[in-house]
């Protein structure tokens, strides 16, 4: 794997910015569906038909969808692990001395 080269600190910062609003739009999407499932729910209920049936089709699908968020995510975090090892293994340079992870500070000459 080729390492990330930043050639800022503004890119890093927008990668972690990236990051953090990944984090809150995600969460945001579990409620988001955790409620629409619920109107159904109710909306059942109000129309006297039979709610208990929909509650328990709604349960299943809000589990089954949370399963499948949990495996994108894992997949998402081993990436995540290998982008974070890639990115301490770039070299940082300094003038003519560069540092890593690997070997600390060198002469690049």
């Amino acid at each position: 794997m080729k390492p990330i080269q930043f050639t800022s600190t503004k890119a890093f910062n927008n990668l972690r910015v990236f990051e953090k609003s990944a984090n809150v739009l995600g969460k945001s999407l579990i409620v988001l569906d955790a409620g629409l499932r619920a109107d159904k729910v109710h909306d059942d209920y109000l129309a006297g038909r039979n709610w208990q049936k929909r509650a328990a089709v709604e349960a299943s699908g809000f589990g089954l969808a949370t399963a499948g968020g949990i495996a994108v995510g894992a997949a998402a975090v081993k990436g995540g692990t290998a982008l974070g090892i890639a990115m301490l293994a770039t070299p940082y340079r300094l003038g003519d001395y560069y540092w890593c992870c690997c070997y600390g500070w060198h002469c690049g000459s």
